[in-house]
């Protein structure tokens, strides 16, 4: 989760969690009643099927890199 929310709020959403885990016996309903709980109260939270590898890594290109021999001292 992208912030810090209050101990209040996440042991309530653990407790809803739990609830819906133990009512609903469809796991994709379980899945879908935890996301719209998560939706309530996580605002800034992208959904993840959006992401993707290719936004996320930044392409850089690499360059050689030449090592010179130390000069002799005198």
């Amino acid at each position: 989760m992208p912030s810090r929310m209050p101990n209040s709020l996440r042991k309530y959403i653990r407790k809803e969690k739990a609830r819906i885990r133990r009512e609903v016996f469809d796991i994709i309903e379980q899945k879908n009643k935890i996301q719209e709980l998560r939706e309530r109260f996580v605002r800034n939270e992208k959904p993840q099927d959006s992401v993707t590898t290719d936004k996320l890594v930044k392409k850089i290109p690499i360059k050689e890199v030449v090592v010179k021999a130390p000069q002799k001292v005198k």
